[in-house]
């Protein structure tokens, strides 16, 4: 359905500069065969410059870019279409590590860049008999469709033809734009770097520095650990009472919120229990480090999904020197005094 309303408004607008070619494939399940055929058997198929490749995980949620291919140079042109994107780099980067294909597999094993859209809710109705158009969500067609023609349209303006360009790392915000930058290695790095500067800075003033620090890392590792704990249990004891007979349930919702409730109490229960003897700045400093540290280890083995601390650990940084340069920090640092 979109990519015939994808045809319909390019052939209702004016003609892009470049020819767009519309694919309708089957077999995906089966081993990828329509795409493979389509590669193998039409020259055309040797000719294409990107494609955007449209799936669905589930029947209803937002459109979202979870995967791209090839040289990253035309990337940014790509994010910046998007009308309401839902996207971050984080995903292509774990998708990688996935034993999972779609017809973009086959497609950048012939050197064609691309981008993935899908949107994944209600995937326990994937492959059922409930996956039919009376629980498709008219709203992530709409989505999705308006995602894909807009892609289409900036692609099919752009340079294709141009070099492999820097490795870019992104994510949205709230759906209004795209936040993207080059080199995300090298940025974490730097990340990494200020938010250990912040850190010692915000210590020096402590009478007991190492040990609130280290209390302090040790509640930062320690929450997400309790956080799963508690989370996983809860979910077990769930099961025990026979609220969840089977791995997909019709109605997972409340289940759901009781795992993520009982993980917030787990994550707040180490610094809780550790809070009085670290003392706030060793907390913060502790996150701080902790977020660092994984910033710098993402940086160097994942670089695409180091927004996920890097991004923290510059705002830590960004903070703690506000708070130095405020005539309240100074003051408060001269009553430490």
């Amino acid at each position: 359905a979109i990519v015939l309303e994808v045809a319909r408004a390019l052939a209702a607008g004016p003609s892009p500069p470049r020819p767009v070619l519309l694919v309708l494939t089957d077999g995906e399940e089966a081993g990828l065969v329509g795409a493979s055929a389509f590669v193998e058997r039409h020259a055309v198929g040797r000719e294409v410059g990107a494609a955007v490749n449209l799936e669905a995980r589930g029947t209803t949620g937002p459109s979202f870019l979870f995967d791209t291919s090839g040289a990253p140079a035309w990337l940014a042109t790509a994010l910046a279409a998007l009308p309401r994107p839902v996207t971050t780099s984080v995903a292509p980067a774990i998708y990688r590590l996935l034993p999972n294909d779609t017809d973009l597999t086959i497609l950048d094993r012939a050197g064609v860049p691309g981008v993935n859209l899908a949107f994944p809710f209600g995937a326990v109705r994937q492959h059922t008999p409930r996956d039919d158009v009376a629980h498709l969500d008219p709203g992530s067609l709409q989505h999705q469709g308006e995602s894909a023609l807009a892609l289409v349209r900036a692609l099919a303006s752009s340079d294709l033809e141009a070099g492999p360009g820097a490795p870019r790392a992104w994510f949205d915000v709230l759906g209004l734009g795209v936040v993207s930058w080059p080199r995300p290695r090298e940025v974490a790095l730097f990340a990494a770097a200020l938010a250990l500067l912040a850190a010692l800075a915000r210590m020096r003033r402590e009478p007991r520095p190492v040990r609130a620090v280290a209390l302090g890392v040790a509640a930062a590792l320690a929450a997400p650990v309790l956080a799963w704990i508690a989370g996983s249990l809860a979910i077990a004891l769930l099961r025990g009472a026979g609220a969840l007979p089977r791995p997909f349930v019709a109605q997972p919702g409340p289940a759901l919120v009781a795992g993520f409730l009982a993980g917030c109490a787990g994550a707040l229960l180490a610094p809780a229990l550790l809070g009085r003897a670290a003392g706030r700045p060793g907390l913060v400093a502790g996150a701080a480090i902790v977020h660092g540290a994984g910033a710098a280890a993402l940086g160097l083995a994942l670089p695409l999904a180091s927004p996920v601390l890097a991004v923290p650990a510059l705002a830590f940084a960004a903070g703690e020197a506000l708070r130095a340069a405020s005539p309240g920090g100074s003051r408060r640092a001269l009553a430490a005094d």
